[in-house]
């Protein structure tokens, strides 16, 4: 999957369904994701508010949760005061499909090179633009 990027941009779907067996239709594929060591893996503070909500708050989800993103590098985005024009413009553009932990994930992959966005969210992310994985398979821009 990640063999022409080196960083892999975890949104907060992914995060949720590896941490939540529940979540029985992409569970199995955000494990085996999140489980390969095929890169540096990346996430930013919007993702993981989504992720946390997105388990329900379960304690048993959280420690999963936490688990993966011990292994993974959480860049601030939403908080740097550079990037805030930058987000709402993008959210502006792709209005209403777009919310700020998609902005943040799109703004980080072009900030960053040979990376790709790890998404649930397959139809957003074709629209944005951005090299992006999904349970369907890679896109590329």
């Amino acid at each position: 999957m990640a063999n022409l990027a080196k960083i892999i941009i975890v949104d907060a779907g992914p995060l949720a369904a590896a941490a939540s067996p529940g979540e029985a239709a992409n569970h199995a594929w955000a494990v085996k994701a999140l489980g390969a060591p095929r890169g540096r893996f990346v996430t930013f503070e919007s993702a993981l508010a989504e992720a946390q909500h997105a388990t329900g708050n379960d304690a048993r989800a959280i420690a999963r949760l936490r688990a993966y993103v011990s292994k993974m590098d959480v860049v601030p985005v939403a908080t740097r005061k550079e990037n805030r024009e930058k987000l709402y413009d993008k959210i502006t553009r792709h209005a209403p499909r777009m919310d700020l932990a998609d902005a943040c994930a799109v703004a980080l992959q072009e900030e960053m090179p040979n990376s790709f966005v790890l998404t649930l969210d397959h139809e957003d992310f074709s629209a944005y633009r951005v090299p992006f994985g999904s349970p369907k398979g890679m896109f590329y821009a």
